[in-house]
């Protein structure tokens, strides 16, 4: 019985890390398009990964990314979710 237990929590982590990282890796990507002033493209990077971590960094900088993209509402939005 044990061992069904075990074999399912290495199967949930086995199917978490690589989503995990796939974020991770989509923040690298947003961050670089960020400083290249590319707000626009940048959004969709951002949005994947604030869908699995929170993070008020990421939420100002995109929230930057919206304002920039004059999508006010929404810039507001992640300023007042990232105090």
């Amino acid at each position: 019985m044990k061992n069904i237990g075990l074999f399912f929590l290495l199967l949930i982590l086995a199917l978490a890390i690589p989503e995990a990282t796939f974020a991770q890796k989509e923040l690298k990507r947003a961050n670089k398009l960020l400083k290249n002033d590319a707000y626009c493209e940048a959004i969709g990077p951002y949005n994947i990964y604030l869908e699995k971590f929170i993070d008020k960094k990421a939420l100002v900088n995109r929230g930057r990314c919206f304002y920039h993209c004059n999508d006010l509402e929404k810039s507001l939005t992640d300023f007042e979710n990232a105090r």
